[in-house]
């Protein structure tokens, strides 16, 4: 029965890994069988807290899904196995033991999508890093735990995540600003010329925009966060040689290698990736894999 129960909760989590990150869930086979489950377990627990937050919108609702996501924290960390609601607390609770993973990071990721759930607009680059380091960021400080390190990684840790959210912002500008949300830092937009409207003017079809010199201006803005994000996934990627040689350090190659192509490829796009969304296809993943060896 026991076997059973942690086959399903395995499973589990690699259907939510492969839907909802199919490039950590590709990355992942390339580790040891207990570092790829323990990863997408830490996943499992960033998806359901992000979809949580996320999709409660009224404070009560915002009050349970916290609640409900504390619980879950809770029973895990203290292995209340008999208390277990969702099939991936299982292999997420032997992840925790098995690695000595801090239950302040899991707090801080919380936290995080608190901060999201109660969206407003970073003034500065400072307030950005701050709130990708907290949601993003925290998955990654665990995932350093299951790979291992012959050094500290933290600062690289951060850098990663910050890059994944970043990546997450400026792929998706168009459907935050549909949902009344600017990632852009209001100092940004200022020295632009440019406000938080004009961001959700995205929201509107394109035949409706202000016209090329709206877009170009919005671009530059746009442009200089990929420019960040590109920075971060460089500075991240100095961790690589000093993980365990098992895997891990293959893994984190493609994952900063999926980080840069999309970048580039954003930006060989240009102006229009504002409308439209850039999917990867069979050789864009061959591509990725390529580059990964330049890590």
């Amino acid at each position: 029965m026991e076997e059973l129960a942690y086959l399903k909760s395995h499973s589990t989590c690699k259907v939510i890994t492969k839907k909802n990150a199919e490039h950590i869930y590709l990355a992942t086979y390339f580790l040891p069988a207990k570092k790829r489950e323990g990863i997408r377990a830490l996943y499992a627990l960033y998806n359901f807290i992000n979809e949580g937050t996320d999709q409660a919108s009224t404070v009560l609702e915002k009050q349970a899904a916290l609640k409900k996501c504390n619980e879950l924290i809770d029973r895990v960390f203290e292995s209340r196995r008999r208390d277990f609601v969702y099939p991936f607390e299982l292999v997420l609770e032997q992840t925790i033991v098995r690695y000595g993973i801090p239950k302040k990071l899991t707090q801080d990721m919380l936290a995080g999508m608190v901060l999201k759930s109660h969206f407003r607009q970073p003034r500065n680059e400072h307030e950005l890093l701050s709130y990708t380091d907290h949601s993003m960021g925290s998955l990654f400080h665990m995932m350093m735990f299951v790979l291992g390190s012959t050094i500290e990684v933290d600062r690289h840790a951060t850098a990663f995540g910050s890059s994944q959210e970043i990546l997450d912002i400026v792929s998706r500008t168009r459907h935050y600003a549909q949902n009344g949300k600017v990632y852009y830092p209001e100092e940004w937009l200022q020295e632009e010329g440019l406000t938080s409207q004009d961001v959700l003017l995205l929201a509107q079809k394109k035949k409706a925009s202000p016209g090329k010199q709206w877009l170009n201006r919005l671009w530059n803005v746009h442009n200089r966060l990929i420019g960040l994000g590109q920075r971060l996934n460089e500075e991240a990627s100095g961790m690589i040689p000093y993980l365990i040689a098992d895997g891990s350090r293959m893994c984190v190659a493609l994952l900063c290698a999926h980080n840069n192509y999309q970048f580039e490829k954003l930006l060989k796009v240009g102006p229009p990736t504002l409308y439209q969304k850039i999917d990867l296809g069979l050789w864009d993943r061959v591509r990725i894999f390529s580059l990964s060896r330049q890590y």
